[in-house]
């Protein structure tokens, strides 16, 4: 993929740090304070965040959770100070209760997933880890009328379907897969579901070599095309067994898998079992090829595959509407931030994504080569054209 310009980071140039919570209902904890608050006593304390996902077991010294559809309906809920958090150590599950579960669980009710929530309760462990219990109040703070935003998350992928393989003697000369989202070609690749497999449910995909330790990066791809683009990409990869090392890439095509252009060039893949994100934005029909980024033996796990549409800018907005403010100046555009911000993120007017990270209250410049752009800030979006 070929970028506009180097990928750079944002000069802070006016630095203000975030005025921490008491945990009163006026001005209540972050869920990274209330974090660092468990203490398991009879104090309640309230706490603010974003509903990101929901929390079903704590089994075998492993966490059992969902922070994208499809949902499940359970009975606690994951919040966090981002609302695209996917690191579960910067999450907090609180315990809904039967009652408000019926009424609340994003199974049922999809349009609470991603926003806003203001609670009270106690700071106890929950499900082992640091969490909110016993709660007296719930409170969905978003603006109303509520966005189902799961509705741009329909493609999702567990390789639990069934797998044909091309050959009996060679597990790596890959073959055929056909789950709930389609068929998939498997190459330098098998379907794992061993014991030494890293996997969600039955089975994922294990990425090698064509030739076992040799050969081509192993890598499976989509056989038939997305419709509505690819906004984002969610997976769960880590190690095979004991094996070490190892990075993923992701290449998309738009002309039926005639050619692929690669989008993500290399994620080192961590040894623990994780979820990852990447960004990838892009408009029509599509498909996704997931490859090893390098030619080592070490054989790497990949499950629960989730796709959401492309995110679009539907909401471009004049200056003067924009809850923020900006000015292009020679080189870039310089960015005056009146409140700490989840996302700032840049788009080429295709819709192909350059930057992207938080920013806490203050100015920034972003270099920038001549050109027009999408610069959106939370979920306010507006045209830029640099000169």
């Amino acid at each position: 993929m070929k970028r506009l310009f180097p990928l750079s980071v944002f000069i802070l140039l006016i630095n203000i740090s975030l005025v921490a919570g008491n945990g009163t209902q006026t001005d209540p904890f972050t869920v990274a304070q209330a974090i660092t608050k468990t203490d398991g006593s009879s104090q309640t304390y309230w706490v603010k965040g974003y509903i990101v996902g929901e929390m079903s077991d704590f089994s075998n010294n492993k966490y059992f959770y969902e922070l994208a559809p499809p949902f499940s309906g359970t009975s606690a809920y994951l919040i966090a100070d981002n609302p695209n958090e996917i690191n579960l150590t910067k999450c907090m599950p609180i315990q809904l209760g039967t009652e408000r579960a019926a009424l609340m669980n994003l199974d049922e009710f999809p349009q609470y997933w991603r926003k806003e929530v203001l609670t009270c309760g106690l700071l106890r462990d929950y499900f082992s880890m640091p969490g909110l219990k016993t709660l007296s109040s719930l409170e969905i703070t978003s603006v109303q009328p509520l966005t189902n935003e799961t509705l741009n998350w329909k493609f999702y992928e567990n390789m639990d379907g069934n797998y044909v393989t091309a050959s009996s003697t060679s597990i790596f000369a890959g073959g055929t897969y056909t789950g709930d989202s389609g068929i998939w070609k498997l190459y330098g690749a098998t379907w794992g579901d061993s014991g030494n497999d890293n996997k969600w449910g039955k089975a994922s995909a294990r990425l090698r070599l064509s030739e076992a330790s040799t050969g081509n990066p192993g890598y499976i791809q989509m056989e038939f095309d997305k419709p509505n683009g690819i906004g984002v990409v969610r997976l769960w990869a880590g190690y095979y067994s004991t094996d070490n090392g190892g990075a993923l890439s992701l290449y998309i095509s738009k002309n039926q898998g005639q050619t692929w252009e690669n989008v993500v060039a290399s994620q080192a893949i961590a040894k623990d079992w994780k979820e990852y994100e990447f960004t990838i934005n892009q408009t029509g029909n599509v498909r996704l090829r997931i490859m090893k980024a390098e030619t080592g033996s070490a054989g790497i796990n990949v499950d629960n595959i989730r796709i959401s549409d492309f995110l679009g800018f539907s909401d471009v907005l004049t200056p003067e509407k924009l809850n923020f403010s900006y000015k292009q100046v020679a080189g870039g555009v310089r960015l005056l931030l009146t409140e700490s911000v989840n996302e700032v993120k840049i788009y080429t007017i295709t819709g192909q994504l350059l930057e992207s990270r938080n920013s806490a209250k203050g100015e920034y410049f972003q270099p920038l080569q001549k050109g027009a752009y999408m610069l959106k800030v939370n979920q306010q979006s507006c045209k830029l054209i640099c000169k």
